[in-house]
């Protein structure tokens, strides 16, 4: 697949299933940098990158997430701590009113944990986001190569 053609696809909006003007949350650039494969599928995780736009008048929070092609799917956060950056679990992320949240590598992000089959770059992961106030967002991540993924998560972003 040619460059161009991938950052169409990985940049294509997203909306929930159901009736997005309720939501007011648009989801966008929503990419997973491929995972290294060692061993069986359920040996292997990968992350998720996205971004969330708040068009709602009130806050909103990511409480969720799932993937069917993950048997665990979970929000993680990093923190420097002495000079080493760790992921930690995270309960959810708030995305206040009005407002644009990033998931993006060394910060806030979604991990797949246990992958059900065998991800390569030029295929997609469902990933469905869960909203406290806006309820399901499904989506669809572009997997692409890590060298690819500041490319496409700064493409035509809003920060």
């Amino acid at each position: 697949m040619a460059w161009p053609a991938l950052a169409a696809v990985a940049l294509t909006g997203c909306s929930p299933s159901g009736d997005d003007q309720r939501s007011g949350i648009e989801v966008s650039g929503v990419v997973a940098p491929a995972p290294i494969i060692a061993g069986t599928p359920g040996d292997v995780s990968m992350a998720v990158y996205a971004t969330f736009v708040n068009h709602g008048p009130a806050e909103d929070t990511l409480t969720d997430v799932e993937s069917m092609d993950a048997r665990r799917a979970s929000i993680h956060t990093t923190m420097d701590h002495g000079g080493m950056t760790m992921m930690m679990l995270a309960e959810h992320i708030v995305l206040p009113d009005d407002s644009t949240v990033r998931l993006a590598p060394g910060g806030a992000h979604v991990m797949l944990e246990s992958l059900t089959r065998v991800i390569l770059p030029g295929d997609s992961v469902a990933v469905t986001f869960v909203f406290r106030s806006s309820g399901r967002v499904n989506a669809m991540a572009q997997v692409v190569t890590y060298d690819q993924i500041e490319q496409v998560l700064g493409a035509g972003e809003t920060p």
